[in-house]
């Protein structure tokens, strides 16, 4: 393996255990919250949870864009990974609550569904916060800009596909 491979594969792996750590906060910030507003505030525990919920699915956000998946800044405009965060973690909502009536007709209780679906969401959180979420941007414009600092191309008139073959020899 190339020293450039093994050195991606390593960044890979150490933002994996990141998301890891930063899953944590978000499952027991989700939990502690919950009995906190239920217990020490007196909210309904069903309400308590929502709050809990929101307020660690913020603090979980704010890790993995600020800490996990960390890029240059100029490649995160506008709200674009917000609100693919924010259509992620509802559809995982979904996904959790299909795990587990899944899992109840198969005679599972409900932690026992939580702990499988855990295990299904410790990849599929991965892959989709990474590849999806916080993905760089990818744009395809034509520049004129080298990649070289104050040196430009200069490609003449932009010619479609069919223009290009007929050129070429």
């Amino acid at each position: 393996m190339k020293k450039r491979q093994k050195q991606k594969l390593w960044k890979r792996f150490i933002e994996f255990v990141k998301l890891q750590i930063a899953g944590n906060v978000l499952f027991f910030g989700t939990m502690g919250g919950t009995y906190f507003f239920s217990k020490m505030v007196h909210i309904q525990e069903f309400h308590a949870f929502v709050v809990a919920s929101l307020i660690s699915n913020v603090a979980y956000y704010l890790l993995d864009r600020q800490w996990v998946f960390t890029v240059k800044t100029h490649q995160r405009k506008g709200y674009r990974d917000l609100i693919r965060f924010i259509v992620f973690t509802i559809l995982n909502f979904f996904i959790n609550i299909a795990i587990v009536h899944v899992c109840g007709k198969f005679g599972l209780n409900v932690y026992q569904a939580q702990v499988l679906g855990g295990l299904f969401f410790t990849v599929w959180s991965y892959v989709g916060l990474k590849f999806w979420v916080f993905a760089p941007s990818r744009h395809n414009a034509i520049t004129l800009e080298s990649p070289r600092k104050g040196r430009r191309y200069d490609h003449g008139p932009i010619r479609s596909s069919k223009q290009k073959a007929k050129r070429t020899p």
